[in-house]
């Protein structure tokens, strides 16, 4: 039934601010319940990223009661997504990115008075305020200033490693 489920082990369940269910699945990705129609959606992936087990959901502090705005932050066992569902676009932030690790605990989710986030992972947990998180734009170039092998610099030789400069 395309309307059903995608998986019966449920991990997370969240209401949003426009009163959409969401459900995080063991393997089974996102699946959002339509009150008002009884129905389920399954949201797999989105774009070349996918879904897998979610451990936990929650928002962003709505500025409007538009769907369009609603910013839903999922936790799972390869990194934290920032996802919006009304426009189908998501974001997998990893540890690579400065969290403390990819893998989050289920549940390990708080939202503090101020609308802060924090999310508990296994090395750890963390706190932002999703309100103030900017994305850098510019792609910084990439220069080498040395070249080491072993901790020791690495001299341009016609015989060595590296013949021309770097």
């Amino acid at each position: 039934d395309p309307n059903s489920i995608s998986y019966n082990s449920i991990i997370y369940i969240f209401e949003d601010s426009l009163n959409a269910i969401w459900l995080g699945t063991f393997e089974g990705g996102i699946n959002r319940f339509d009150p008002e129609t009884k129905e389920f959606s399954f949201i797999g992936a989105i774009g070349d990223v996918e879904f897998g087990s979610i451990y936990g959901i929650e928002e962003s502090d709505p500025g409007s009661s538009k769907p369009e705005d609603i910013h839903l932050w999922l936790t799972s066992p390869v990194g934290l997504y920032s996802y919006y569902p009304y426009q189908e676009k998501v974001e997998l932030i990893t540890g690579q990115d400065g969290l403390q690790g990819n893998i989050f605990n289920p549940a390990a989710i708080y939202k503090s008075m101020s609308g802060e986030l924090l999310f508990g992972g296994s090395n750890g947990f963390n706190i932002f305020d999703p309100d103030k998180l900017h994305t850098n734009e510019v792609q910084a170039p990439i220069v080498f200033t040395d070249f080491q092998i072993n901790l020791k610099p690495v001299e341009i030789t016609p015989d060595g490693p590296l013949t021309t400069s770097i």
